[in-house]
């Protein structure tokens, strides 16, 4: 006899500071990731995303004809939950469209992001396709408000596991209109060597939102040195040191100069990772982003770096790294710039720490199309050919300066 139990919670308050989409087998599911109010890291699993698609009926052809086009195309892709109504957007100067008109009149046909695009770039009854390049995260940040680490209330939702927590909509999930002050993020430092011997070493802290420091040092620590773990493989390291990270359950790592696979694994449930590298070169330049460097111009000493030795006298390095790391991104202030940047453009936290600026223009822009109500320029025609700017000839410009 087999059984599951199931708890149900009317609500959840999350600060939410990661978002992440879906694999292939998933497409309409978002992961929000964050702390509650109790300052317990959850998990939430938001299903059920739906592309918004916008036609433009052609001339002559009324927003009945429009949809009934649609509904047979839902029909031959098997295509059984869908909805059409007809929304009115203003018009830009990027849609491509020839009539100059302010607003116009789109059908909008959602269904879920489970079954692929079935609008093509025209049909029988419309002339242009919007929204077919919106992926399912930026569908659901766009809808949701949601614009960097924030305060957001989901209801209706389902514990599956602990700390786990699943909703069945994503109209489920509101951003609250009064922000309260955030949880104490904890992040640690690690610092990583290469061969011929591979070690990580990690040092602990806890920040709150007013930037208080707790230092993570046990008597014994103090007394004998760092403790040491010995390991067979890197493999077994890498198990070893993700079971360290999960007990201590940070919200940011800091590192420095991380490679990409390094990256990827430090990714894992949710969590940021803080490149002072790539934050420097961002927030003071390329060129003056060396680590000893960094710490002579920002910490006051001079740091040395040290070839392969006795092993605990490496260890003992990388241990001092990982803490310097902690002092440089306090002193610094990358993190609550990053936060502050992620804010205002409304992108995701993760992308402002590897330094995607031209995300971070993409979401601005969203965002601000979404407010106002403009269609998004991404129709397929306008696709096949690559964007040229105008040419103004001498005479064009001449009549104009007149």
């Amino acid at each position: 006899m087999c059984f599951a139990l199931v708890y149900y919670f009317d609500m959840i308050n999350l600060y939410c500071y990661h978002v992440e989409s879906g694999n292939v087998q998933n497409p309409d599911v978002i992961y929000l990731f964050g702390r509650a109010g109790d300052g317990t890291r959850c998990k939430i699993t938001v299903n059920g995303l739906n592309r918004r698609i916008y036609v433009l009926p052609r001339n002559g052809c009324t927003d009945a004809d429009v949809t009934r086009e649609l509904q047979a195309l839902c029909k031959k892709a098997d295509i059984d939950q869908y909805s059409c109504r007809t929304v009115d957007r203003r018009n830009s100067s990027l849609l491509g469209i020839d009539n100059p008109e302010d607003s116009y009149l789109f059908v909008e046909l959602c269904y879920s992001y489970g079954y692929p695009d079935i609008v093509g770039s025209s049909g029988q009854t419309f002339r242009c396709v919007f929204g077919f390049t919106m992926t399912s995260l930026e569908t659901f940040i766009v809808s949701s408000k949601l614009k960097g680490p924030m305060w957001i209330t989901i209801r209706n939702t389902t514990q599956i596991e602990p700390r786990h927590f699943e909703v069945n909509s994503p109209n489920m999930v509101v951003v609250d209109e009064q922000q309260g002050q955030p949880p104490p993020v904890v992040y640690v430092g690690v610092a990583f060597s290469s061969p011929p011997t591979t070690t990580i070493a990690m040092a602990v802290a806890a920040r709150d939102h007013i930037g208080f420091t707790t230092e993570s040092t046990s008597a014994d620590e103090k007394s004998n040195g760092p403790p040491i773990i010995q390991c067979r493989d890197e493999r077994d390291l890498w198990s070893k040191f993700s079971q360290e990270l999960h007990n201590i359950d940070p919200d940011i790592v800091v590192t420095y100069a991380v490679s990409l696979n390094r990256r990827r694994r430090l990714e894992c449930d949710g969590r940021l990772v803080c490149d002072i590298r790539t934050s420097a070169d961002e927030f003071i330049g390329k060129g003056r982003t060396a680590f000893p460097e960094l710490v002579c111009s920002q910490l006051k000493f001079i740091w040395t770096d040290i070839i392969f030795c006795d092993q605990l006298r490496h260890v003992e390095y990388h241990l001092g790294k990982a803490r310097v790391l902690l002092r440089l991104v306090d002193s610094l202030r990358f993190i609550p710039l990053t936060i502050q940047l992620t804010k205002l453009c409304g992108n995701l936290l993760s992308q402002s720490f590897q330094g995607q600026r031209a995300i971070r223009v993409d979401y601005l822009l969203l965002h601000a199309f979404a407010k106002l109500k403009f269609m998004i320029p991404d129709c397929r025609e306008s696709q096949k050919k690559p964007f040229k700017y105008a040419s103004f000839s001498s005479s064009t410009l001449k009549s104009t300066q007149t």
